[in-house]
């Protein structure tokens, strides 16, 4: 009898681990979607940027495909504002700003 005990501790001390990891990873890449993302490697849609107006609003930048949606977000609902075939550049972000240097005469 107490031979089989040490058998069924030694089962499980090897097993457990086992059963442990492999649940590990199925969740991590199985029910993530990793494994079989939707599309093949492709992903259709990627969040861009947000940004906040106020508690419960804000713009959002979003890429469908090839294209570029301006999406207006609030509490339960969103508003496209404008479709973009590129990603619009601000005038920031396309030059650097430089301070113009005010000469003084004494």
């Amino acid at each position: 009898m107490e031979k089989e005990m040490w058998l069924y501790m030694l089962r499980l001390a090897l097993f457990l681990p086992l059963i442990l990891v492999m649940a590990y990873l199925f969740i991590k890449f199985v029910l993530s979607g990793r494994a079989f993302p939707a599309g093949g490697n492709r992903r259709c849609l990627r969040f861009i940027e947000q940004l906040p107006l106020g508690p419960r609003s804000a713009l959002v930048l979003v890429q469908v495909g090839s294209e570029y949606l301006l999406l207006a977000r609030q509490e339960s609902q969103l508003h496209l504002l404008q479709r973009y075939h590129v990603l619009p550049v601000l005038k920031e972000d396309a030059q650097p700003v430089r301070k113009a240097s005010v000469d003084r005469e004494s």
